[in-house]
C-alpha cells in the first residue's frame, strides 16, 4: 500500500453565532475565514502602547503580554507507523511605549515535546519542536517609527499577507527579519518591504540553524490596499530571489508573483448578509527556476450557504 498520508488529525472547534443587525454594522464580522477564525483563536493579546514624554518611561510604562498553548497532533499513515506528539508552547513579548515617534519591542517564542504523550523512534512526530525535542528562539526583535499614516519597522517580526505570513496554526509562527515600510491615507493601505530571513513552522524547525534565507538578495514586497465598508480590493507584488543552499526553506527557487483579490460585502436584507470574493495568482519563474503557476477563484456566501470554486494550472 501506498505511503501517502492518510489523515491529517489536528482538532480546532469554532462556533459563529451572530444576530442580525443594522445595515452594514457588522458586515465583516459575518464573512466567514476559516484561516481568520483559526488565527483568532491563537492570536497573542494586543495592547495598545503608551505614548510618553521621557526616554525613562518608554521602559517605566512598558508591556509585557504572554500566552501558553497546549497541542496534540497525529498523522495517520497507510502503510508506516503512525507519527503523533503531544506538545507545549510558551510566548512573551516585552513592548516598549512610544517616545518622540520611536518604540521597540523582543518577543521569545519556546516549544517542548511533551515526552509521555509523543511518540518513539519512528511514531515520533516533530513538527511541534525539532527531533531533539524543543525549540526556543528570539521570534521578535525591532525598532519601531509611526509618525501619522508613515509606520517603519526594521528587525524580526510577525507580518500578514498572502504570500508571507505567520502561519500561525501550530506552536511556533513564522517570523520574518525585514524592512517593512507602510502608509495609511483615507481607505488606502501601501506597504514596501524587503524580507532577508525568516523562521517558524514553515522553516523545518532547524535548532543548528533556526533563521533561513528568503533567497541570495532576499524577497521584494509591494501591495496596495483598498477597503471601505463595501469593498475589499488588494493587491500584492513579490520578488523571490534564488537561494544558495539546496535546502532552503523557500524551495530554492526564484520567481515573481502577482497575487489580487476583490471581496464584496452587502447587507440586502435584515436576515441576509451577502460576501462574494474572487482572488488570482500568478507565478513566473526567473533565473531557469523553473516554476509558472496561475491560480483562480471565487465564492459566492449567503446568510449560511457558500458557493465556491476554484482552478489551478502549474
Amino acid at each position: 500500500m501506498s505511503n501517502i498520508v492518510k489523515l491529517r488529525l489536528l482538532f480546532v472547534m469554532i462556533i459563529n453565532i451572530s444576530a442580525a443587525e443594522d445595515e452594514y454594522t457588522g458586515i465583516r464580522d459575518n464573512a466567514h475565514s476559516i484561516k481568520e477564525s483559526i488565527s483568532k483563536l491563537s492570536e497573542l493579546e494586543k495592547k495598545e502602547i503608551s505614548i510618553v514624554g521621557s526616554f525613562d518611561s518608554m521602559f517605566k510604562d512598558a508591556k509585557v503580554i504572554g500566552q501558553i498553548r497546549f497541542m496534540y497532533f497525529r498523522y495517520n499513515y497507510n502503510a508506516l507507523s503512525d507519527t503523533y506528539a503531544t506538545g507545549d508552547a510558551a510566548l512573551v513579548k516585552y513592548e516598549l511605549a512610544e517616545y518622540n515617534d520611536f518604540s521597540a519591542a523582543a518577543a521569545f517564542t519556546s516549544s517542548y515535546d511533551i515526552s509521555a504523550f509523543t511518540g518513539d523512534n519512528t511514531k515520533f512526530n516533530n513538527e511541534f519542536s525539532t527531533n531533539d525535542g524543543f525549540y526556543a528562539e528570539i521570534s521578535e526583535l525591532y525598532i519601531n517609527y509611526k509618525n501619522s499614516g508613515l509606520n517603519i519597522r526594521i528587525g524580526r517580526q510577525l507580518i500578514d499577507t498572502p504570500l508571507a505570513d505567520n502561519d500561525d496554526i501550530s506552536m511556533i509562527e513564522n517570523s520574518f527579519e525585514a524592512y517593512i515600510a507602510t502608509y495609511e491615507i483615507s481607505e488606502f493601505s501601501f506597504m514596501f518591504a524587503l524580507l532577508k530571513r525568516w523562521h517558524g513552522i514553515d522553516t523545518r524547525l532547524d535548532v543548528d540553524k533556526p533563521w533561513q534565507d528568503t533567497g541570495k538578495k532576499g524577497t521584494y514586497l509591494a501591495s496596495i490596499v483598498y477597503s471601505n465598508k463595501v469593498i475589499d480590493f488588494g493587491l500584492w507584488y513579490y520578488d523571490i530571489s534564488k537561494s544558495n543552499s539546496s535546502n532552503t526553506a523557500t524551495g530554492n527557487i526564484a520567481n515573481r508573483s502577482i497575487y489580487t483579490d476583490l471581496s464584496i460585502h452587502l447587507h440586502p436584507s435584515r436576515d441576509i448578509f451577502v460576501h462574494a470574493n474572487i482572488q488570482y495568482l500568478n507565478q513566473n519563474e526567473s533565473s531557469n527556476s523553473d516554476i509558472e503557476s496561475f491560480i483562480y477563484g471565487t465564492f459566492l456566501e449567503v446568510k449560511d450557504i457558500t458557493l465556491g470554486i476554484a482552478y489551478n494550472k502549474s
